[in-house]
């Protein structure tokens, strides 16, 4: 999977957690530009990604990336493991 595909998983996760299907969602954002983004909600959009890329990985380390577009490379290396 590419880092543009895992992107679009990451989009479409926030958009349907989020519950809005038109939401700008931008790699230099973060959770706290996005209203509703809380700790629940990022629970929700990890494991909403999980099921969209076939992998699964500690959230924690989640919690690193500063920005949404951050979590891609988080969320390759799941895969690769």
């Amino acid at each position: 999977m590419t880092q543009d595909e895992i992107w679009d998983a990451i989009v479409a996760s926030v958009r349907e957690e989020i519950g809005d299907p038109t939401l700008d969602v931008r790699r230099e954002m973060t959770a706290s530009d996005i209203s509703g983004w809380d700790s629940v909600t990022h629970v929700r959009i990890v494991l909403n990604v999980e099921d969209r890329i076939g992998a699964s990985l500690d959230i924690s380390k989640t919690y690193r990336a500063k920005t949404i577009g951050d979590l891609i490379p988080v969320f390759k290396q799941a895969m690769a493991s």
